[in-house]
């Protein structure tokens, strides 16, 4: 999470002036002798939905630097899941980094754009909400993008499971990948909504100072690792019951077609073996 931290505080005046413009009116048709502008509530709350916007986009590069972070930590949480011995946590870690960053960094930024596509877009239709302007064309935008950006995100987060378990090809990663989403939606749609819960609760109760303090001080020191072995586990089980069977049961298959081509070729050899066994020639069976 530090990379957040930094282009946070990095970023902290550009945010704060977004999310607090100057010179605008909140007395507007109060009183007498007060000159009667309407009052800038409106653009107030436009302000906060700019605030979170711009927040969203110191998040793209921070991301991108979390992306080294997040190879390191699948690789942890598969060997925490897989009960691998770990003395020391780091050598995994930077490990991770080292073998599978550059397979993880696509789906990384690709599932992130996704959800940032999906803040976007919701903050956009608020905005045309408050200043009375939503459509059909606005409702539809944010509908649409909350749809396909699940659909990738959740795409994007299988993918990230698989990667340092498995020595796939990155053809095999993307087949797989999609058979898994496909196959498993159910399991990894309920992890995906367990692990939005933070976020869900940080969107309700944003006015409590002191319960988000407490949601974000949780997430950075235990939900993070708890997000990536919950993945990982269901990533795994959702691998085993259902590529690794079918790639069973073709092996398998394909051993059944080679042994019943060996049997027929040696039922052939037999029949041939025996039929030349079963003649006699009548002239060499007179002279002896």
């Amino acid at each position: 999470l530090l990379p957040f931290l930094v282009l946070i505080f990095y970023g902290f005046n550009a945010i704060q002036r977004t999310f607090m413009p100057e010179n605008l009116n909140f007395l507007g048709n109060l009183g007498v002798g007060y000159p009667g502008n309407a009052a800038d509530l409106t653009a107030t709350q436009i302000a906060v939905y700019n605030g979170w916007q711009m927040f969203f986009y110191y998040c793209i590069p921070a991301i991108f630097i979390l992306s080294f972070g997040i190879a390191g930590l699948f690789n942890v949480a598969k060997k925490a899941i897989w009960n691998e011995p770990m003395k020391i946590v780091a050598k995994p870690f930077f490990n991770g980094i080292k073998l599978y960053w550059p397979k993880m960094v696509l789906p990384v930024m690709a599932g992130s754009g996704a959800a940032l596509a999906m803040a976007v877009a919701l903050l956009y239709h608020l905005k045309q909400t408050q200043i009375g302007l939503a459509s059909a064309g606005s409702w539809c935008a944010c509908i649409l993008t909350f749809i396909f950006g699940a659909v990738i995100l959740l795409y994007c987060m299988v993918m990230m499971t698989l990667i340092p378990s498995y020595k796939l090809s990155f053809k095999q990663l993307l087949c797989d990948s999609l058979v898994l989403a496909v196959n498993k939606f159910l399991p990894f749609a309920l992890v995906g909504l367990l692990t939005a819960l933070p976020i869900l609760l940080l969107a309700l109760f944003s006015s409590n100072i002191f319960f988000t303090a407490l949601i974000i001080f949780i997430v950075a020191m235990f939900g993070v690792p708890v997000w990536a072995m919950l993945w990982t586990g269901v990533g795994h089980s959702s691998y085993l019951k259902c590529v690794f069977i079918h790639e069973q049961g073709a092996t398998q298959q394909a051993k059944k077609a080679v042994t019943y081509t060996q049997n027929s070729g040696a039922s052939k050899n037999k029949k041939k073996s025996e039929k030349k066994a079963a003649f006699q020639n009548p002239k060499k069976k007179k002279k002896k």
